[in-house]
């Protein structure tokens, strides 16, 4: 099961492209400037959930590679 922190950057992600896609439908129907203001909003809530995305990923892989060094030192002393 997925965490918190796992589905914030996912669910950030997907309200910033549904957001875009607002905006899109928005600028084409009405042509109304409040679909700009809807497509720059998508775009930083993309950017937050894909930085929050890699700060996880990285933290988590660090993990991995320290437990993974640990145990090749325990099995294999040179």
């Amino acid at each position: 099961m997925l965490s918190f922190f796992y589905l914030l950057p996912i669910s950030l992600e997907s309200a910033g492209i549904i957001s875009i896609f607002v905006g899109i439908c928005v600028k084409v129907v009405y042509e109304a400037d409040v679909g700009f203001i809807l497509i720059a909003i998508g775009s930083l809530l993309i950017a937050v959930g894909s930085l929050i995305w890699s700060k996880i990923l990285k933290a988590r892989s660090q993990r991995n590679e320290v437990l993974i060094s640990s145990l090749f030192r325990a099995f294999h002393p040179l």
